[in-house]
This record gives C-alpha cells, structure tokens and sequence, in this order.
C-alpha cells in the first residue's frame, strides 16, 4: 500500500485517493519511457478551419523493454480525438503507431488535448501523448463581412473626403487573415498615387491587421474627383474579388 503523508501547520494528514493516483500514473509514465519510446510525444497540427475535414497524425514509437508487451488500450482527453492503435504483442525493438483523427467542427480556439497510453495489465498509463494546434471559428470573422479568399475585410471601400494636393492621407481597413497560410498582400495595379500595405507586414493565420491604403495628392494632377482601384496580390480570387474601391476629392492648397 502506498501512503504519502504531509504536514500542514504543524499537522499530519493522508493525501487523498485521487491524489495518490495522480502520484502513481506519475510515476509510470515515467517509468514508461524504459518501455515505449516516443520520438515525438507532441505534435502541433498548427492552423485549421473549424470547416476543414477532419486531420489524422501518427505518434511512433519501438519497444524498449527487452521483453514482449502489447497496447491494451488509448485514451483521449477530449471527444474531438479519435484514437487507433494496434493490440497485437510487440516484441522487443518492434515498433508500433497510434493514430489519432481530429475532427475540428465545433472545437473553436485552442487545441491541447492529452492522450494516454496503457499496456495490457498496466493499472496506470505509461505514456501520456499531446496534440496540439488552433482552430479558426466559422463565425469568428462577423465584424469582417467581405472576403477576399482567405483575406476577411470590414470594407472593400475607402473614402478620403476632402485632399488638399499637398496632403498624403492614409485610411485603413481593418482585415484578418483567415486561412491556415501566412498572408503577404501587394497592390501591383494601382494609379501612381496609391500605396498598399499591411500592418503587420505578414498576416499569420487567424491574425487581426489593417490593409493600410496611401494616397499622395501631391502627385495627382487635377482638382475634383478622383476614383480609383487596386488589385491586391498575395490572395486567390479573381480581379473583381481582389479589388479595393477608392474615392477622394482634391482641392487647391488656395481653397
């Protein structure tokens, strides 16, 4: 029987059962290292839509016990991982793999779930896995309502009002990227008097920025005025998708 004692205040008192159990499945898993090797005990899956299918990654590992053992059961801390795995004897240096199949519908936010292994007859698991990652909600993006592909924006618009041609306006438009891949926007089209950046420079996945739009009066020649357009680069879609609407009005410095 194991009995763990500690003291408060002066006092003695037992630790409860749970806690003792928590000291036990501790202390095999770290055991367990002699036994099941884990190359890689965490993996990271990174970014994914909550839409997305669901995303199967493999965990290895070889059988350093220097006897036969055989995986009686996994468990998943988290309903979202589906584990599978093979129950057949593995002899020592044999190796073996457990797949786990996460399904991100529904877990927006924050991945960090825990796996646990055990070996047949084993009361306390051996091996405790973690599987990492973000999922990007469907909805997370309502205040943004344009799309431009992955690129979510709060308008495909900007209004400069009243320019004066000495004057260099900058508007932003708050944007998010929303795919699971880094986003570096560019504006190749564009009249010579507009200038297109991001800030941040590099939109990572799920990251909130502004596309800052930049206008140089001074380098429009006429009063009154102005439209134009840019086509963004850095995103799928066609033309008409990755086009930011521009308007402006110039005035003489005298007016």
């Amino acid at each position: 029987m194991l009995l763990v004692v500690f003291a408060v205040q002066g006092q003695q008192g037992k630790l409860s059962r749970a806690a003792i159990d928590s000291i036990r499945a501790l202390h095999a898993m770290r055991e367990g290292g002699s036994v099941l090797h884990f190359p890689k005990s965490r993996i990271d899956m990174g970014a994914m839509l909550e839409s997305d299918t669901a995303r199967v990654v493999s965990f290895f590992f070889e059988n350093r016990s220097g006897r036969s053992v055989a995986v009686e059961r996994v468990t998943s801390s988290c309903g979202c991982a589906v584990v599978k795995y093979d129950t057949a004897t593995i002899a020592p240096q044999g190796k073996g793999r457990i797949d786990v199949r996460f399904s991100p519908k529904g877990k927006a936010g924050t991945v960090d779930t825990d796996i646990f292994v055990y070996l047949s007859g084993g009361k306390n698991p051996i091996a405790r896995l973690v599987l990492l990652g973000n999922v990007i909600g469907n909805d997370e993006w309502a205040h943004l309502p344009q799309s431009m592909g992955a690129l979510k924006l709060k308008s495909c618009k900007v209004d400069f009002g009243t320019v004066t041609r000495s004057q260099r306006r900058i508007e932003r438009i708050a944007c998010a990227n929303a795919g699971v891949v880094p986003l570096r926007l560019s504006a190749l089209i564009k009249p010579e008097y507009v200038t297109l950046r991001t800030e941040p420079e590099v939109l990572q996945p799920g990251e909130e920025g502004d596309i800052l739009v930049i206008v140089d009066a001074e380098l429009i020649k006429t009063v009154g005025e102005q439209r134009f357009r840019v086509l963004v680069e850095g995103i799928k879609g066609t033309p008409s998708v990755r086009t930011i609407e521009g308007k402006l009005y110039i005035s003489d410095d005298k007016e």
